[in-house]
């Protein structure tokens, strides 16, 4: 008797924090994590269909680097902004945390004691990815970002029955694209699994992204950012969505 009731009750002990966590990696913030434990009820809510969040997200460490004596890694508050998923700053508790981010552009600035240290760490993540972005004190801020941007575009094709295009590959229309000296400024992109696009190099200052496409195809969605302003040494990304029309009979 004393056994079986032992055992009822570490099953209800087991069940029970297997809830607590499902919850903190659900509700919360962040992911849950023996790095990270800092929550807030101000970001968007972590949603994904595997548990292995890497399958929906990537991964951004932040690493506080060249700490004077007097210095504490509490002294920065991380301002992480331009990523689909909004999240609240927070305080480094440790000199290395972590947060999940949704596939797309990131810009990582830091606050040391009330001042804006300015940006740390822009880029584009992918599902996956893992990146790491240092942040230093507020007598050794990185170098200014210099040089050319980079573009990234991509095309994400559907049939008229709505199904994307798998294998092989389709290409579907040219992409042209304007501003400070872009290179390629013409070529055209393939649709299908595994294709992820073509990167392409432009100079700081206003650019669009347009596509021509044939009379049986339309534009039908753009993520990212196919019109900006790019940054010197910068990253964007512009995603084209068509699909396949019905041909009139």
């Amino acid at each position: 008797m004393i056994t079986t009731m032992i055992a009822v009750l570490l099953c209800i002990l087991i069940l029970s924090i297997t809830i607590l966590y499902v919850g903190d990696a659900d509700s919360s913030s962040t992911f849950a994590s023996s790095s990270d434990t800092t929550t807030s009820t101000h970001n968007d809510k972590i949603s994904c269909s595997s548990k292995d969040l890497l399958k929906c997200y990537f991964k951004i460490f932040f690493k506080i680097s060249k700490l004077n004596p007097e210095e504490k890694t509490t002294d920065f508050k991380i301002h992480v902004s331009d990523n689909p998923r909004h999240i609240e700053d927070f305080v480094m508790t440790k000199k290395t945390m972590q947060r999940f981010l949704l596939p797309g552009n990131y810009r990582i600035s830091a606050i040391f004691r009330g001042e804006n240290q300015g940006d740390f760490c822009i880029g584009y993540g992918k599902v996956g990815n893992t990146i790491t972005c240092n942040i230093s004190n507020s007598n050794a801020p990185p170098a200014p970002l210099s040089g050319p941007g980079t573009l990234h575009i991509s095309e994400s094709a559907k049939f008229v029955n709505g199904s994307y295009v798998t294998k092989p590959p389709i290409t579907v229309g040219t992409i042209t694209v304007k501003g400070n000296n872009p290179h390629p400024s013409n070529f055209q992109l393939s649709s299908g699994d595994d294709e992820e696009g073509r990167e392409i190099t432009i100079g700081p200052g206003k650019y669009s992204v347009n596509i021509s496409l044939p009379k049986d195809w339309k534009l039908v969605g753009i993520r990212g950012v196919c019109t900006g302003v790019m940054i010197k040494g910068g990253y964007d990304y512009c995603g084209l969505g068509v699909q396949q029309q019905q041909r009139p009979r």
